[in-house]
């Protein structure tokens, strides 16, 4: 993409725009006191000039780069990508414009033997797209095509490409909830997910996509109890990929196992040819799914998927407490709970089929689970891995590894005792030594880290609330992080966002090491903040209100070094700050000069 230009027009409206505003919009509360009244109260050999009492200018010496999005009622937008943004000396930013869109729009219709011709299907389009910004976010968009659509049954304000650049990635995912026809089946059951990849030339027409269920990689097999009984009502899917890269989604059409325990699978087209083929039970069913793992895509015909046999369900009471600082026991509220458990089939132990039991509740006001298992057996209890996760910002800590022991019967069986979660404390301050109010400071896993992790654990980290804590008056925080995850000593990085219309940087506090027991930060210096703004326009052009800016740096290329990082490692973009654009187009944006 064109990097844009600072133009007389875009200048002149600036003009107008800063032309008599008493001060700076930004600082929290009362007014900000100024900080010059004339230019030669700035850094002059820096470029700095001033202005709404602010000293604009000397921005940090990176390589810069910003995504401009528009107001959220404003469709006929697009998020625009800056790959270069150029700051002067004085502070201006580049022209920050936004494009109109290119509409992404179609239909999406099924055939088959049993449907009607001609009738658009509900279906889930999911567009995604790399960022022509180095480590920069992904696009991402989601939208509903409609059944029995007229015309187009969907369409999507995307941003324009220009001839050349990545494709879009388009993946279609029929529906499972509408039966085509009264009491048929539904789309997800008749045709696979479709992807596609949509370039320059395609946007602006209208998609015509016709899911067929011909020519495509079929499965078949059975889902059977211990003595080979078939099991109705299973719902079943293949697990694989199109991209080796992304992580495991549903590739194939949905089945529900009939009375002989009979299903039928139908695979994406470009599909990768290892799946894994779940076997889920109806909703409420105390009853495993089972997980046959690493089935090759053209071998049609599938061992069956056996479920060994099991005790009728059992409820059971656990109660979760942790350590006060006394030494006390207090119960633990409101932590989510998971219990799984691994069947094993006696016939077979090493048929590469898993059958997993998995059930989740939160404990309740005093601290307890209660749940329907599945129990032991006469000869030997059954063992549930249990994993718990207490509400974010409490000092009781996760656990991803406790075990249970089960018997036959139910009622209170064991308990979950807890350890403390890591103390993290410090305080910040300004580059003036100033103490930082109502800075929010979260913890995210640090990236080391977490590229050393499994697929699995990535995916469960991602679920959890990240930690935060807020400083107070005095600048000091505290907050509580898991010292372990999956066996993991973790490590964090505190990103540390400053109030709505602050003064201050961004900033990220790395590498803050949690399980070795308390970690104190000490004393945070935010460094020295340098002040941005630009002009935000909308095709015309005219100004535009209501945008949002974020300036992002290139990201540090050492990181690709470690040992942990990935074959395909691009390191991320920092994300130095944001901004949104005033009634007259200004945006204004506090960026750290240094780090």
């Amino acid at each position: 993409m064109s990097t844009p230009r600072l133009t007389p027009l875009s200048l002149l409206a600036a003009a107008a725009a800063l032309a008599g505003a008493a001060c700076l919009e930004l600082g929290p509360g009362e007014a900000t006191p100024a900080q010059c009244e004339q230019t030669s109260d700035c850094d002059m050999a820096a470029g700095e000039v001033c202005d709404e009492g602010v000293c604009w200018g000397d921005p940090p010496a990176a390589q810069l780069a910003a995504i401009i999005s528009p107001p959220p009622d404003r469709y006929d937008l697009a998020p625009t990508e800056i790959e270069a943004l150029t700051v002067r000396a004085d502070g201006w930013m580049n022209d920050l414009p936004l494009d109109a869109p290119a509409l992404l729009r179609g239909r999406i219709e099924i055939a088959c033997e049993d449907c009607p011709s001609g009738v658009a299907i509900a279906a889930t389009v999911q567009v995604r797209r790399a960022s022509s910004i180095p480590g920069g976010p992904e696009f991402l968009a989601t939208t509903e095509a409609a059944a029995d659509a007229a015309g187009a049954s969907f369409a999507l304000p995307v941003p324009p490409l220009d001839p050349g650049e990545p494709p879009y990635i388009v993946t279609i995912y029929p529906d499972d909830e509408l039966a085509i026809t009264p009491g048929g089946r539904t789309a997800a059951q008749l045709v696979p997910p479709l992807r596609r990849e949509v370039g320059a030339g395609d946007l602006g027409g209208e998609l015509f996509e016709i899911l067929e269920a011909t020519e495509l990689r079929a499965l078949s097999g059975r889902v059977v109890d211990a003595i080979g009984q078939g099991i109705p009502g299973m719902r079943v899917a293949a697990l694989g990929r199109f991209d080796p890269l992304r992580p495991l989604e549903r590739i194939s059409t949905v089945a529900i196992t009939g009375d002989d325990g009979g299903f039928g699978l139908l695979l994406g087209a470009d599909a990768l040819d290892v799946v894994d083929i779940v076997a889920s039970p109806p909703a409420g069913s105390i009853m495993p799914t089972l997980i046959a793992h690493d089935r090759g895509a053209f071998d049609p015909e599938l061992d069956d998927l056996v479920m060994p046999s099991f005790p009728a369900p059992a409820t059971i009471t656990v109660p979760v407490s942790a350590s006060d600082p006394s030494g006390g026991s207090v119960p633990v509220v409101g932590a989510r709970v998971q219990l799984q458990t691994v069947l094993v089939d006696p016939i077979n132990p090493s048929a590469n089929v898993d059958a997993v039991f998995t059930v989740e509740t939160y404990t309740d006001g005093a601290g307890n689970i209660t749940a329907e298992v599945i129990p032991g057996a006469q000869v030997a209890s059954r063992s549930y891995t249990v994993q718990v996760t207490p509400p974010a910002n409490t000092p009781a800590a996760s656990t991803w590894d406790a075990t249970l022991s089960v018997g036959v019967s139910g009622g209170v069986v064991g308990s979950i005792e807890l350890g403390a979660r890591t103390a993290v404390t410090g305080f910040i301050v300004d580059h003036t030594g100033a103490p930082v109010a109502g800075m929010t400071v979260s913890a995210e896993p640090s990236l080391a880290l977490a590229w050393s992790l499994s697929e699995d654990t990535q995916r469960r980290l991602a679920e959890l609330p990240a930690p935060t804590a807020v400083t107070q008056p005095d600048g000091s925080f505290v907050m509580f992080v898991d010292p372990t995850i999956a066996d993991a000593p973790m490590t964090y990085d505190l990103e540390c966002t400053p109030a709505a219309q602050s003064l201050v940087p961004r900033w990220t506090i790395p590498g803050v090491d949690a399980a070795t027991g308390a970690a104190d930060v000490g004393m945070v210096v935010l460094p020295e903040p340098s002040y941005v703004r630009g002009l935000v326009l909308a095709p015309g052009p005219a100004p535009l209100a209501g945008a949002t800016v974020r300036v992002f740096a290139l990201g540090d290329g050492t990181l690709c070094t470690t040992a942990e990082a990935p074959a395909d490692c691009v390191p991320p973009a920092v994300f130095l700050g944001s901004g949104q654009s005033d009634a007259q187009g200004v945006v204004r944006v506090v960026l750290p000069r240094s780090w």
